[in-house]
């Protein structure tokens, strides 16, 4: 399953999306326009981690990218949220 996180969000055309499968792995999200993929973590372990980091730009521009994380920024808690949420049904 690969629910789509922001639907009411203006999020320029970018699909942010996880999948039941990595709720085991730290949060993140998948990011999808066009045949492009891009990964971010949106949560660390790590105090001193920034609260949100590229890990896989995929095919993404460098403008894609500001673009997504800006996105990311402003909507960091919401996707935290959704995450925990998602996750909540396949992690006991």
């Amino acid at each position: 399953m690969s629910p789509r996180f922001l639907k009411n969000k203006d999020t320029k055309g970018y699909v942010f999306s996880i999948y039941s499968y990595d709720c085991r792995e730290r949060p993140h999200v998948h990011v999808k326009k066009g045949d492009r993929v891009g990964k971010f973590w949106i949560a660390s372990d790590n105090p001193d981690a920034p609260e949100f980091e590229l890990f896989d730009p995929g095919d993404f521009s460098n403008k894609q990218l500001r673009q997504i994380a800006r996105i990311i920024e402003s909507n960091l808690d919401q996707l935290r949220q959704e995450w925990d949420e998602f996750c909540s049904r396949y992690i006991s």
